[in-house]
């Protein structure tokens, strides 16, 4: 199932708002908020083929390896090849001029990577950059030239946004819910109005087990979520 934009229109306006005024952005939430959602509309009003999108960029390699180089050679060529030998590929396409360049799921930024996105600057091609925090933990080197972006903060949902979600899940999932009232509460108590929790809530809520009293154990879900992603990131940290 893709996804919905759902009570977003304000922060896609913005973003689009801002990339015609050709200004560079950080676009910056806590993981769940939406960000990539967000940035994949935005995307699909401009059209893919005006805009530059690096969809994984923890690091520099990684970002350009991400991009794909549309259908210029075959992916396991470039993975062979050192980031210099990527950078003078991706300089190659750039005469196409796109609207802007994103980099979606930033890691920290260290020298190399600024340098690049310096370079991308200067070219007067504007830059969007996706991350968690402005945190000198998260993005590194980037609060050097910050002042050159415009920050973007996409934050979790308000009660009211959350239930049109939530309602949203309900249809979806088709749920079986006895007092909607009380299960959209507690959904928006426990997962304090953040989209990604809220979704992997009414998940859970598919399940009969978590019936209570003619109700739903909101919390008792919640705590087989946390159970479950704490178990997957173990096992990706076994098997990395």
């Amino acid at each position: 199932m893709q996804d919905r934009i759902i009570s977003r229109d304000k922060e896609i306006k913005l973003i689009t708002d801002l990339i015609r005024q050709r200004e560079n952005i950080v676009v910056f939430g806590q993981e769940g908020v939406g960000k990539t959602l967000i940035i994949q509309e935005v995307i699909n009003n401009f059209g893919a083929d005006r805009i530059f999108y690096f969809s994984q960029s923890r690091t520099l390699k990684e970002a350009l390896l991400s991009f794909g180089f549309r259908g210029i050679g075959k992916q396991k060529e470039f993975k062979r090849l050192n980031v210099l030998a990527l950078k003078k590929r991706f300089y190659g396409i750039l005469a196409q001029k796109p609207d802007c360049i994103i980099f979606d799921h930033l890691g920290r930024v260290g020298y190399r990577y600024n340098s690049f996105l310096e370079y991308l600057i200067e070219k007067d091609i504007p830059v969007i950059v996706v991350c968690r925090s402005l945190r000198v933990e998260d993005i590194g080197n980037l609060l050097l030239p910050q002042f050159i972006f415009k920050r973007v903060e996409i934050v979790s949902f308000d009660k009211h946004d959350a239930a049109t979600l939530i309602n949203y899940f309900i249809d979806e999932f088709a749920l079986r819910i006895v007092d909607e009232k009380k299960f959209k509460n507690d959904i928006f108590t426990i997962s304090r109005g953040n989209p990604k929790v809220i979704k992997e809530l009414c998940l859970l809520a598919k399940d009969t087990c978590y019936g209570k009293d003619a109700g739903c154990d909101v919390k008792l879900m919640d705590l087989d979520r946390r159970i479950g992603r704490l178990n997957q990131g173990n096992e990706v940290s076994h098997f990395a």
